[in-house]
């Protein structure tokens, strides 16, 4: 079990860290001293992890209306300031558990080398594979430190080692089965500080990403060269995301099933509030118009919150999510690429 917030742990983490890192001063990257981290909330079924766009993916997007009430009701009770990006961060991850599920249609599957990467939204798995593994998939689109694209789906190999929050661990084994054969190790506290104890472990020096870049350490510098220069020698593309010929066709079918979701989600919420039925044509449809800080969406959330209470919303967001899991758990929630055309989500 690796805890975040174990001294004996963490003092031991950063005095191999600091020993792995003179190394690579020293003596530079090769492959055995890379691995990369993919993250997923749907299980790799027999090893292979696929695109959001051919699963039944579903996540909870911190992003939405719900979580930016939520955070801002929580931000008043306890006097958090916007300007502590340490709280916020926290704040964000603390209101996870009010979010209802949403989507994101990617054609692509994210990776990074050495870290986190920066969009990788409330997971379930964190995976790490060896390099010298997964760089065999011919599929590589893009190799980048921050940033690593594959087309189709990733094949992990038998080293792979799963990391799971350990909270989540025991309703996870339940509805996948297929754990049990895999290297799980759970993990209690922040996420990307938990991969970078399990790299550190592994004699790996974990590094810190941005979307666009690695940030700046000891060792930064002499990790993006080493995986540049691998990649125009095997001539694997370092393009980004949003240069693919997927980009603008992903976002156009994201917001779809975006919509998809929050008129579920909403409808659902509405019903079981009790909105007079006189009212609730109106409520849904100004609910599902908008971004998340359209203030139509944000005054009437925050009503439905006042009104029944931080326990309510939970109980509701919970109800709606778990419905979605059994029926992914039966195979009966569609593919994103499916829900496209099916055009809404049927809850029994």
């Amino acid at each position: 079990m690796i805890d975040t917030n174990d001294k004996t742990q963490i003092d031991a983490y950063k005095d191999k860290l600091n020993f792995l890192q003179k190394q690579i001063t020293n003596n530079g990257y090769d492959e055995d001293k890379l691995r990369f981290v993919i993250t997923c909330n749907m299980f790799p079924k027999d090893g292979v992890i696929l695109p959001s766009g051919k699963e039944p993916y579903v996540f909870k997007n911190p992003n939405c209306s719900l979580g930016v009430v939520v955070r801002e009701r929580i931000k008043k009770v306890d006097g958090i300031s916007e300007y502590d990006t340490e709280k916020m961060e926290t704040l964000k991850n603390q209101s996870e558990k009010y979010m209802p599920y949403s989507t994101k249609f990617v054609s692509v599957v994210y990776g990074a080398i050495n870290g986190l990467y920066a969009d990788y939204f409330a997971t379930n798995f964190i995976i790490i594979d060896k390099f010298k593994n997964i760089v065999q998939n011919r599929n590589i689109l893009s190799l980048k430190p921050e940033t690593c694209l594959f087309v189709n789906q990733v094949e992990l190999s038998n080293e792979a080692v799963i990391l799971i929050n350990a909270d989540k661990y025991e309703s996870l084994k339940v509805r996948y089965p297929e754990l049990a054969r895999y290297n799980v190790i759970q993990y209690k506290g922040d996420a990307s500080t938990a991969l970078a104890m399990q790299l550190v472990k592994d004699d790996v020096v974990p590094e810190k990403m941005t979307k666009d870049y690695v940030c700046d350490s000891v060792t930064s510098d002499k990790l993006v060269d080493f995986v540049t220069e691998y990649a125009s020698k095997n001539g694997i593309g370092t393009g980004r995301y949003i240069d693919t010929e997927f980009f603008k066709s992903d976002q156009e079918k994201t917001t779809k099933l975006q919509q998809i979701f929050d008129e579920a989600f909403y409808s659902f919420l509405l019903k079981r509030v009790n909105i007079p039925e006189s009212h609730y044509a109106e409520l849904l449809k100004r609910l599902c118009e908008g971004d998340s800080y359209d203030s139509d969406n944000l005054i009437i959330l925050d009503g439905i919150i006042e009104s029944i209470g931080a326990s309510g919303i939970l109980s509701i967001v919970n109800e709606f999510n778990s419905k979605i899991d059994d029926n992914i758990s039966k195979g009966i929630h569609p593919t994103n690429e499916g829900l496209l055309v099916k055009g809404k989500i049927e809850l029994n």
